[in-house]
């Protein structure tokens, strides 16, 4: 019998999480970049899928980036998407997009509904 991914009465969820100020060494240089990512996790509700999702990718940039201890890096959830149960479309692998741009940079322009960073107000 195939093991299942989801516990029992959980629901799934599609979680989008934004990153800004993330240090990558690219040719041996430092290079400053956003990113953006969806997880695609169980959870009892929205909150739970969401500090899940977040804690892994968390857990995934320690391994690869190399901000300053003084400089971290502003990770945030922008959007969490409960799935019907019938859901089987297709599944997000880990991985990042990642963009040029950080602080005193020019930032690429946000589509209409995305969510703002916090404190950008």
């Amino acid at each position: 019998m195939p093991m299942t991914l989801f516990r029992l009465g959980w629901s799934r969820f599609l979680v989008t999480i934004d990153g800004e100020d993330c240090e990558l060494l690219v040719d041996e240089k430092r290079t400053r970049v956003g990113f953006v990512t969806t997880r695609y996790v169980s959870g009892r509700d929205r909150e739970s899928a969401a500090s899940q999702a977040l804690r892994q990718v968390q857990d995934e940039l320690r391994r690869i980036l190399v901000n300053e201890l003084s400089d971290p890096p502003r990770v945030w959830v922008s959007a969490v998407r409960e799935l019907e149960r019938n859901y089987n479309g297709p599944r997000p692998r880990a991985g990042f997009t990642f963009y040029t741009g950080g602080k005193g940079q020019e930032q690429p322009e946000r589509l209409h509904g995305e969510a703002e960073p916090p404190g950008s107000h």
